[in-house]
């Protein structure tokens, strides 16, 4: 039974699949037809006024040296995925390690300082901390 008429069958349920159990007033399928219209994704590196005020900021190339992401782990990482042939981190590391190895990289773990300042070496690809 269509949500329409279940709506106008029980008043009190909240029909929430199929079609709206209301008219959609005017202005909302317009604007839902408006938004139709447009991509359905941002630019895949940002936002190009958004990569060209970041990299006024930094004084560098939005083009070559500007990327903006979705959020933090999906700009950790394409880090992993760029520099994480041999990575370095800090204790505690709860998920860090895993990404590293998700890319196909290795990731050593310190516990302190100074074990984190020797694990670096010339072959080490990406330290955070």
């Amino acid at each position: 039974m269509p949500s329409r008429k279940l709506g106008e069958r029980w008043p009190n349920l909240l029909a929430v699949g199929g079609h709206p159990a209301v008219d959609m007033p005017p202005h909302v399928v317009e604007a839902a037809a408006r938004a139709a219209e447009r991509a359905p994704y941002a630019p895949t590196r940002g936002l190009p006024a958004l990569r060209e005020a970041i990299a006024a900021e930094h004084g560098v190339d939005p083009d070559r040296n500007v990327l903006v992401t979705l959020g933090g782990m999906q700009g950790l990482y394409l880090a992993g995925r760029t520099f994480g042939q041999r990575t370095i981190t800090h204790a505690p590391s709860f998920f860090f390690p895993q990404l590293i190895a998700a890319t196909g990289g290795q990731c050593s773990v310190a516990c302190d300082w100074d074990e984190f300042a020797a694990a670096i070496a010339a072959d080490t690809t990406l330290a955070t901390e």
